[in-house]
């Protein structure tokens, strides 16, 4: 039984619906920026989205694990120190993970 691939490419129908027709060079221009456009927009709307979603789910971690109390303002949040140094842990162990079976 044939396997059928369902997801429809919108970009690749946009392309043959464009090509089918006889355009001029400026009317390609036309096509050419505005897809160029568009695809600028979805990719900041995907990194804006991917930013506010790490920057959430580190308050909600972060800030409930510490103790309100002087100084406590230093470690909470992605501006705090917490993050630089696990980030520098997990770096290191990685390094070394990849060193070890010959990656680095």
């Amino acid at each position: 039984m044939p396997k059928f691939d369902y997801k429809i490419d919108y970009r690749a129908m946009t392309a043959a619906h464009y090509t089918t027709y006889s355009m001029s060079p400026q009317a390609r221009a036309a096509v050419a920026r505005n897809e160029n456009r568009f695809i600028n927009i979805a990719e900041q709307a995907m990194a804006t989205v991917k930013n506010q979603a790490i920057a959430k789910s580190i308050q909600r971690v972060f800030t409930p694990l510490t103790v309100r109390g002087e100084g406590t303002h230093f470690y909470i949040d992605e501006f705090g120190i917490v993050m630089p140094i696990l980030g520098s842990f997990m770096a290191l162990f990685f390094y070394y993970r990849a060193k070890a079976e010959g990656l680095a």
